[in-house]
């Protein structure tokens, strides 16, 4: 495991806090170790999956995965940890709480911000949704982490035009602004999306897709934009650029999202 030292070294690469990029290696390690145990059975999806293997550029907090296979979450979740203390990282996972949608855990490890003190823990979330909601072929794609003690590895990872997807039916059912801006980022990665997948992820809320709906649900996101994004990325682009963007986006996608 790094050093405190020598993990203030990539606080300038990325321009996260010292805590965030501390928990940036943990779930690093927490991934290497998993993905050792498991191949297909949990596809890894969300902000943290856009961050870790396609680029994006904001802090992500929480590991978030489809359960695909029924497998022992708990037993892949034991092994998992100890791999982690083979890292010199120790670490404890416990279930927070499970429903029929999901179930969330919670770890908490000694990573090298530790100093001994309850409050130099470090926390990640881990949700697993049961949904059987997974419509295209999952990627299988290799990262190779920053940090120099960590080796690559694979990881099944959500297709992103399934995670554009995903991002479109959150911003209409939630208030958080972080999932505008990853919008604005698989944009302009060029991903696209057809409208029934959004359709098909909306059904789960009892909704349907329709560009003013959509539109409603992103002007809603101006009034936090600014103090959600601070805390998640250095330099916060201007909301109304970023919607004009989405708007020029649904434009030249007419097809994909049209007005229903």
């Amino acid at each position: 495991m790094l050093t405190r030292k020598e993990l203030i070294e990539y606080r300038d690469i990325f321009g996260f806090s010292l805590g965030q990029i501390e928990k940036d290696y943990l779930q690093h390690i927490f991934l290497i170790n998993l993905y050792k145990t498991v191949s297909n059975e949990l596809l890894f999806k969300g902000g943290t999956a856009l961050q870790k293997f396609y680029g994006l550029n904001r802090f992500s907090e929480d590991l978030d995965f489809n359960l695909i296979e029924d497998i022992s979450i708990e037993k892949i979740f034991d092994r998992t940890i100890r791999g982690m203390s083979l890292f010199g990282c120790d670490s404890e996972i416990k279930k927070l709480k499970e429903d029929d949608i999901s179930i969330v855990y919670l770890t908490r490890s000694k990573g090298p911000l530790y100093d001994g003190t309850e409050k130099s823990l470090s926390y990640i979330r881990i949700e697993i949704s049961k949904r059987n909601d997974v419509f295209l072929v999952p990627v299988r794609n290799e990262v190779v982490p920053i940090y120099r003690d960590l080796p690559p590895y694979i990881a099944s990872v959500m297709n992103p035009s399934e995670i554009m997807a995903e991002k479109i039916r959150a911003i209409m059912t939630r208030d958080r602004a972080r999932d505008l801006y990853d919008l604005y980022f698989l944009i302009r990665k060029k991903i696209d999306v057809d409208v029934n997948l959004i359709d098909k992820k909306l059904s789960y809320s009892n909704k349907k897709f329709s560009v003013k709906d959509f539109f409603e649900s992103v002007e809603k996101k101006k009034k936090i934009w600014n103090q959600e994004l601070r805390q998640l990325i250095s330099v916060v682009p201007r909301f109304q650029m970023v919607r004009e963007a989405i708007e020029n986006w649904s434009k030249t996608n007419i097809n994909n999202l049209r007005e229903l």
